[in-house]
């Protein structure tokens, strides 16, 4: 039987596709690709090929499985499979944010926040500077963030990008339209006004 196909990686990833490819085996005629089911428990076979890859399109943001591959060689009762390769664990792109705003602010914070994308499990928030550089000054968890330690009556511009994992794979969003937010002035604090009274 043909030996097991070795070096399965994800590449081309969209928010509806991606393409998996695979080292050559020697000797074989072909591929069988499958992806497994986790519903099922089990693999299922999606088809044959004789490139060293298949691409798949069609799919849902953020959608998440697992690929395995067997080479095969024609033999004179029909084909003969090698074992399963090691098992890929995929994701496609998570849906692009949209509807970031700033829901708050303060001469030192801002609260943004923005409508949950399909697919993610967690979002970049991304600081850009005034010559258009992307800088991520951190993550979250939820459609919501507050950023602190902010200068006072500054102008900043944001934007927040969605993120997929399954497994070692990490897959993120185009970022999102920009908001700008200018801090506010702080008020004087600690002002201690003493009592008087006059004499009319």
């Amino acid at each position: 039987s043909p030996a097991k196909v070795t070096g399965l990686k994800i590449s081309n990833i969209t928010e509806s596709s991606y393409r998996i490819s695979w080292n050559s085996v020697d000797k074989a005629t072909g591929y069988r690709v499958y992806r497994y089911d986790q519903t099922k428990g089990e693999y299922v076979a999606m088809g044959n090929t004789t490139n060293t890859y298949m691409d798949f399109t069609g799919l849902a943001p953020g959608f998440k499985c697992g690929y395995s591959v067997k080479a095969y060689r024609k033999g004179t009762s029909g084909n003969v499979y090698s074992v399963n390769s090691d098992r890929l664990s995929v994701t496609t792109k998570p849906a692009k944010v949209v509807g970031l705003s700033v829901e708050s602010f303060t001469s030192s914070a801002c609260s943004l926040q923005w409508t949950a994308s399909q697919g993610a499990v967690s979002y970049n928030i991304y600081q850009r500077s005034a010559d258009g550089k992307y800088t991520k000054i951190g993550t979250s968890d939820t459609n919501s963030c507050l950023i602190k330690k902010l200068t006072q009556f500054t102008e900043y511009t944001f934007a927040v990008s969605a993120v997929s994992k399954n497994g070692s794979c990490v897959a993120e969003s185009a970022k999102s339209s920009v908001v700008t937010v200018k801090t506010c002035f702080s008020p004087v604090k600690n002002v201690k006004v003493s009592s008087q009274s006059f004499n009319s």
